[in-house]
Parts: C-alpha cells; structure tokens; sequence
C-alpha cells in the first residue's frame, strides 16, 4: 500500500503539470475530472496505510475502492 500510495501521488503530480498547459477545454475538463477521482483514491490509500488496513476483503476497502454504475431501467412508452 505505502508503494501504491507514492503511485497515486505521482500520477496526481504529472497530472496537475499537464493541466498547466495549453489545452482545449474539453481535455481539462477531462483532466481535471481523472485529478480529481485520484485525489480521493490517494486520500483513501493514505487512510489505509495510516489504519494499516492490508486486508482486501475489509469492508472499508470495500466501500471506498470500489465504484460502479447503476442504471434504473424504463418501462417502454406504450405507442396507441
């Protein structure tokens, strides 16, 4: 985890140089959005060296690590 954690502040770094340059808008939106999901994971990986947490079926590793999509689905529209 301590090896992980330098990782994570590494690809933080590096990030936050790219986005100090010359880009379209877009492309620091979707900068900005990748800083941001890798902030909260090196604050979680920091938390779990601080906790000393190595066990992966912890249920803080659990709940912090892993994310995911839901989609509700939708009755179709009944055509007349």
């Amino acid at each position: 985890m301590k090896d992980y954690y330098g990782v994570t502040v590494s690809r933080i770094l590096a990030l936050i140089e790219r986005v100090r340059t010359d880009l379209s808008a877009e492309l620091r939106i979707k900068i900005i959005t990748i800083i941001t999901i890798d902030v909260h994971e090196r604050d979680v990986v920091e938390m779990f060296v601080t906790n000393k947490i190595m066990d992966s079926g912890a249920f803080k590793w659990q709940s912090q690590l892993r994310f995911y999509m839901e989609s509700k689905a939708k009755e179709p529209k009944k055509v007349c």
